[in-house]
């Protein structure tokens, strides 16, 4: 490579001349630059706070929902919502909050929360669990017709097993024997839990 300088001097004068007119610039990049790390660093600190304080309170109100008054619990959750809205926790405290409900008999209050979810997370295993829990739910309420579509607009995934099962169990509750039937080999095959139930309703079928 030619070196374009003739000798060492004119080298450092460049420099300094070149260092006159970029040496703000520069400056200024390596300051920002520094300000951006040690920002990401402190945004990631936050967030990991934020994730831990929800966490923590997710906790406490499991610990309320077994031992706590209703009000307790509301608090609880209210407090959650308002403080860590935005984060799974406050999902998982709204699910929480309508299992509380169901055993309540608070079917209505129950559902209402479960459509809350639905309608917030974009994630589809808590999508899926609100829609099964819903289905039951209006099952119970005798709203067969809701509950199927609710079902038959699910996603095909690890939950099939329990879809499978539960639309076996609206089939029965429409005398279709035969659906019921096919839906509850159905959700034997794609990995339903509670198998001896399943086993059971089909030996009552007839099948077995």
């Amino acid at each position: 490579m030619v070196d374009v300088y003739s000798s060492d001097e004119e080298k450092a004068e460049a420099l300094k001349q070149w260092w006159r007119q970029n040496g703000k610039s520069v400056a200024g990049g390596v300051v920002i630059g520094l300000a951006g790390v040690f920002g990401w660093q402190s945004w990631s600190q936050h967030q990991e706070n934020q994730r831990a304080e929800a966490s923590f309170q997710y906790h406490l109100l499991t610990q309320v929902a077994e031992v706590g008054s209703d009000e307790a619990l509301l608090r609880q959750q209210q407090q959650l919502e308002e403080n860590y809205g935005r984060s799974i926790y406050a999902l998982f405290a709204t699910l929480e909050m309508a299992r509380v409900r169901v055993e309540a008999d608070d079917l209505e209050g129950a559902a209402a929360l479960l459509e809350r979810v639905m309608s917030t997370t974009k994630d589809p295993s808590l999508q899926q669990i609100a829609r099964l829990r819903l289905a039951r739910i209006w099952l119970a309420q005798e709203k067969i017709d809701a509950a199927d579509a609710l079902l038959n607009a699910a996603p095909r995934d690890a939950f099939q097993g329990e879809i499978d099962a539960l639309q076996g169990d609206i089939a029965l509750r429409r005398n279709h024997l035969d659906e019921a039937r096919a839906a509850y080999r159905a959700a034997l095959v794609n990995g339903a839990g509670n198998r001896n139930l399943l086993q059971l309703r089909l030996e009552s079928l007839g099948e077995g």
